[in-house]
């Protein structure tokens, strides 16, 4: 069963344009490379700079592969200095 999965993040002072940087290579290699991630959409809201991601995986599999990657590692790496906060869902389709 396919679902989303939505994630928002704050980043550390000073560190948005870097966050979001990190994001959209991340977007970029997990689609050209992930078939299960059918869509991964990023968006800045103008009014706060929360950035927010929305990925619509095919199934749990796709999640899993997703995780055991290299852009998770990558992510995981970089995470830190970058994120000051974050929430994130999973959602399955009505």
């Amino acid at each position: 069963m396919s679902f989303v999965k939505y994630v928002a993040f704050i980043a550390k002072e000073g560190k948005r344009q870097e966050l979001l940087d990190l994001v959209l290579e991340i977007r970029d290699v997990v689609l050209a490379n992930e078939p299960g991630t059918k869509l991964f959409h990023v968006v800045v809201d103008p009014e706060n700079g929360e950035i927010i991601t929305w990925q619509h995986y095919e199934n749990e599999q796709a999640l899993e592969d997703r995780h055991n990657g290299k852009t998770h590692a990558i992510w995981v790496e970089k995470k830190g200095d970058l994120v000051g906060s974050f929430v994130s869902r999973k959602l399955p389709f009505a």
